[in-house]
């Protein structure tokens, strides 16, 4: 063993970066208190129930189409499907919009 591995602690070293810690710490819970960030968890929470509102309008549309599918023209069926594809995408984009505001004027 040397030397450098029985020195003592920088103490300046170690305020400096206890004093940096704490200032990262305070960044972060003032970005938590304007809504910039939030937990790994909530956020993974928020897209997921996302995702099944999606997923169940989707699947609703199955039912909803089949009786106005019968002698439908291919073009009718087509704006079906796009309208359906559509609204759940928008209820997407809602939902993350809800979620995740963007509070940026010029996004509306």
């Amino acid at each position: 063993m040397n030397k450098a591995d029985h020195a003592p602690p920088d103490l300046n070293a170690e305020r400096a970066r206890l004093a940096k810690a704490q200032a990262e710490f305070a960044e972060m819970e003032a970005a938590v208190d304007r809504g910039e960030l939030i937990p790994r968890e909530k956020a993974r929470q928020m897209i997921a129930a996302a995702i099944e509102r999606v997923r169940d309008k989707m699947l609703a549309q199955i039912d909803a189409m089949m009786p106005r599918l019968i002698g439908a023209t291919q073009a009718e069926r087509e704006a079906m499907f796009s309208d359906a594809v559509h609204e759940a995408l928008k209820e997407l984009g809602d939902a993350a919009e809800a979620a995740f505001p963007t509070n940026n004027p010029e996004a509306a």
